[in-house]
């Protein structure tokens, strides 16, 4: 971890975004999800997170879901603002299908870049 944080602020990027798949013990956790570290990543975190609730999530599963804080090497370590989206759980059935789509994954891909495009300030 301490390489990629060292990779990406040499970068001095704009910002990051960090894409995963999650994975929980139950089944039943699906959706997309993002995760911030400090305080400047919330506006990141939650651009993000109201577009993939608009686009994704709410036509998806009828549910939104609000950022969430979390103690993440990368996001705390990085200089720009930066978050974690979690794309949803490969441990739920319907949301592994849903990844293993590639015309969900563009759709997915296409949603995180237009909330940067449009609605992230710099």
């Amino acid at each position: 971890m301490k390489a990629r944080t060292s990779i990406v602020n040499r970068a001095s990027p704009l910002l990051l975004i960090s894409i995963h798949v999650n994975f929980y013990p139950s089944s039943s956790r699906r959706g997309i999800q993002t995760f911030y570290t400090k305080e400047k990543d919330i506006p990141l975190a939650e651009t993000l997170q109201k577009r993939l609730n608009e686009k994704m999530n709410i036509p998806t599963i009828s549910r939104s879901f609000s950022p969430l804080s979390a103690d993440y090497y990368l996001l705390a370590n990085v200089e720009c603002p930066a978050t974690i989206v979690e794309c949803g759980f490969f441990s739920n059935p319907d949301d592994e299908a849903l990844l293993l789509d590639e015309s969900y994954r563009m759709r997915l891909a296409f949603e995180i870049f237009s909330a940067i495009k449009e609605d992230y300030a710099f």
